[in-house]
């Protein structure tokens, strides 16, 4: 306080020498911020920009249609397997939608994505496990009518998975 008042008495001195008029207010603006407060935010540049708009398109174009094909498809494998056994389409299906989906997750670069994939198998291959405890006559129902309720839960568990990975 008394900084202040010796701060207001050489202000009065300066303005009096120098005939300034001086200020009636008795209110000083006072400081009362951290300091980072004035630091200068730049505008995010265009690349940064262009980086967000581009990881919602990997997100919209690559990752939720490769989550999707991935989880039906294993369904498919696994329901028409008795009859048709492992052939070369749903083989192909299967690594199609598997590299959708890891280059949707991240960079292909990058080994620990192929976590994300392995969790949707995993999971598909849980759900048909389930659906087998079922009549023979309801299989075909639950494998490609009602499998589409579980598909939040999957959706869910591969971006808790990519969430992880991006933070590493």
């Amino acid at each position: 306080m008394d900084k202040l008042k010796l701060d207001e008495r050489v202000e009065n001195a300066l303005n009096a020498f120098f005939n300034i008029p001086s200020t009636n207010d008795t209110q000083a603006l006072v400081y009362k911020f951290e300091p980072h407060c004035l630091d200068v935010v730049e505008p995010p540049s265009f690349s940064e920009r262009a980086d967000r708009l581009s990881n919602v398109a990997r997100q919209a174009f690559l990752f939720l249609p490769g989550t999707i094909l991935l989880y039906l498809a294993t369904l498919a494998v696994i329901f028409f397997y008795p009859s048709n056994g492992f052939s070369f389409g749903g083989a192909f299906w299967l690594i199609a939608a598997a590299f959708l989906c890891q280059a949707g997750a991240g960079t292909l670069l990058n080994s620990r994505n192929l976590r994300i994939p392995l969790s949707i198998v995993v999971f598909s291959v849980s759900v048909s496990v389930v659906f087998d405890f079922f009549p023979a006559d309801m299989k075909s129902d639950l494998y490609f009518y009602y499998s589409m309720y579980f598909f939040p839960v999957v959706l869910v568990i591969s971006n808790l998975l990519r969430d992880k990975d991006e933070n590493c």
